[in-house]
């Protein structure tokens, strides 16, 4: 047996556990680079709400808002009905809730008068969700802050 060559069960042992190692590198890095896909994507669609609402509440007609007695009469910040002026943004909020169950939707308005004229109102919106289904030890709240407003020219 002194000129065969072969492999003994000892090296294919050693270079099996190598190539395992290896694969165990890759998975690894295919795993945080399906993880941070995730991340990247739930941050993106809770900013592409919280634009959407300020957006679609800019296109109403600020004679909607001047005839609102909820709106006319609040002092500081308040909840936005989006139900009733961005019913858009409402349904793409309750398609996203039921993908994350942890996301928490706040637009807030915020009217600004002079002399009892209505000079601005402000939006703010926050966005707030943990990852996957919001349990998850260690996930850290994740959260966007939007903030615009609308002038009302008619008020110069």
């Amino acid at each position: 047996m002194k000129g065969s060559r072969g492999l003994t069960l000892l090296e294919i042992l050693i270079s099996a556990a190598i190539i395992g190692v290896s694969f165990l590198g890759i998975l690894s890095a295919v795993q945080f680079g399906n993880k941070s896909t995730v991340k990247i994507s739930n941050y993106s669609k809770a900013l592409r709400i919280a634009q959407e609402f300020i957006e679609e509440f800019k296109h109403n007609p600020l004679t909607a808002f001047l005839k609102d007695p909820d709106v006319l009469n609040a002092e500081d910040w308040f909840e936005a009905n989006i139900a009733k002026y961005c019913p858009k943004t409402k349904t793409n909020v309750e398609g996203f809730k039921a993908e994350l169950k942890s996301l928490a939707f706040d637009p807030q308005i915020k009217v600004v008068k002079s002399n009892g004229v209505v000079r601005d109102i402000l939006l703010r919106v926050n966005v707030d969700w943990k990852e996957g289904d919001g349990t998850t030890e260690g996930n850290k709240n994740r959260q966007i802050r939007l903030v615009n407003s609308l002038h009302n020219t008619g008020a110069d």
